[in-house]
């Protein structure tokens, strides 16, 4: 039988209804799970008894128990962001210490084991094409799908945040796309992420000018419509079956609805299915090549992919190209304007670097 803590419950309840307006449900359950795991190994103990002795012999259960680098580094990072907000609550200050907190992360070994485990295998620029030059326009709905590959490839954006774009996001003159909870798009966090359709290739970048304008043209649709509606199902004049080949001015419900167009059209085309997060990973590639190695323009790209912390997006991609980041690590050196990096950005480059052996 569960013995739970009261103020336990209270401060969870408390860090819950802070962070739910920039977390999806799915993470706040995820984020529940971890705090609960961690509760039930200690015995309901009220946190004000959390101590390094109580993380060292979590971590090393968690190491224990078989599960996946992955798993337990999720654990760890839901769990180590409630505690660093705990320990800033009125009555938990001096009970909760920082430098503790931060032992609930994996050590240098499974962060590397991690990196190597993500699956880095991404369609081509070539494929790409393909299966965007493969869906013809017979209907809307060929034309909305187009489109959705076009806008995936071009941005980089993310499957929700795609579900839920909106027309008055994007400034079609600009190429520029402002997702924010100001304009109806979801962001993973909620944080406002202010992005670019990319001339990775210039037809699939006249079709979404050319979509935008049939929709706000042609269809009527205002500015908090989708940017992709989802698909209207009718009947066939007999009831005896359904079509679909229409769209309606309403928000598709999950983005699984995504992964289905281009799964589909993958099919179509008679190429590898990749879901839409592996053209995500594509936009970033083709992105950070643009940069050819200016340290200043990979920052840019960084943000345009919602990451601020410029490490997330070098440390993932960079390695693939050593060469670039040399040359970028001499430019910031030799900058006349020393103040266009901070010692931060600096020390990051030589870190990494070093670690490549550059």
């Amino acid at each position: 039988m569960k013995k739970y803590c009261s103020e336990n419950e209270k401060v969870i309840k408390n860090y819950i209804e802070v962070k739910r307006f920039k977390f999806a449900e799915s993470t706040i359950s995820q984020i529940l799970k971890a705090i609960e795991k961690y509760q039930e190994f200690t015995s309901y103990k009220d946190f004000k008894q959390f101590n390094i002795k109580s993380v060292n012999h979590y971590v090393r259960h968690l190491r224990d128990s078989k599960l996946s680098v992955s798993t337990i580094n999720g654990y760890l990072t839901s769990l180590r962001n409630f505690f660093e907000w705990l320990c800033s609550q009125t009555g938990y200050k001096s009970r909760i210490k920082l430098d503790v907190v931060e032992l609930l992360s994996i050590n240098n070994n499974e962060l590397n084991q991690l990196n190597k485990s993500i699956n880095k295998d991404y369609p081509t620029l070539e494929q790409a094409k393909t299966i965007f030059s493969a869906v013809k326009i017979n209907n809307d709905v060929d034309r909305r799908d187009k489109a959705l590959i076009a806008t995936a490839i071009l941005t980089g954006m993310r499957s929700e945040s795609l579900r839920t774009l909106t027309l008055g996001a994007i400034d079609i003159q600009k190429k520029e796309i402002f997702q924010s909870v100001k304009t109806g798009v979801k962001t993973k966090f909620g944080k406002d992420i202010f992005s670019k359709i990319f001339n990775f290739d210039e037809e699939m970048r006249d079709c979404i000018t050319d979509w935008y304008s049939y929709l706000k043209e042609i269809k009527l649709y205002n500015n908090t419509d989708p940017f992709f509606p989802k698909t209207k199902r009718r009947q066939t004049e007999d009831d005896l079956a359904f079509i679909f080949d229409e769209i309606e001015p309403d928000f598709w419900q999950s983005h699984s609805s995504i992964s289905k167009v281009f799964k589909e059209r993958a099919k179509q085309a008679n190429i590898r299915t990749f879901s839409p997060h592996r053209y995500r990973d594509l936009a970033v590639s083709l992105a950070i090549e643009k940069c050819n190695g200016d340290f200043y323009l990979i920052k840019a790209v960084s943000q345009h992919f919602g990451h601020e912390d410029t490490r997330l997006l070098i440390e993932t991609y960079a390695p693939l190209r050593p060469k670039e980041l040399s040359q970028a690590f001499e430019k910031i050196d030799n900058n006349s304007n020393d103040n266009d990096f901070s010692e931060e950005d600096k020390q990051l480059a030589r870190k990494l670097l070093a670690k490549m052996g550059v």
